[in-house]
């Protein structure tokens, strides 16, 4: 039998997984590139060594992408090897605010 503080210990952990797996992405990256569900991008150099070099992500990783016209757009990191990267464009996250 499992007693009440094991329960809760095991709602919390749950809690925590789902908040993790359906949170925000917390690595954001400019790409010139139009932004639009479904595309792939190909990484610059310069964004590719940040992003494996610096900020150490990997395969599979959630990030979310801006151009400054398109919105805010989540990315999974599709490719990352020690040469190239792809991101797949996959939902808006944020609109791009109106000009002031």
């Amino acid at each position: 039998q499992i007693s009440s503080h094991s329960r809760a210990a095991h709602r919390c952990l749950l809690l925590l997984i789902v908040r993790t797996a359906h949170s925000k992405p917390n690595v954001r990256l400019y790409v010139p590139e139009t932004l639009r569900a479904a595309s792939v991008l190909q990484l610059p150099d310069s964004q590719h060594h940040y992003l494996v070099h610096v900020l150490r992500v990997r395969q599979g990783s959630m990030i979310s992408v801006f151009n400054g016209k398109d919105g805010e757009w989540a990315a999974r990191i599709t490719t990352l090897d020690r040469r190239r990267g792809h991101l797949r464009i996959e939902e808006q996250i944020r609109l791009q605010p109106a000009p002031v």
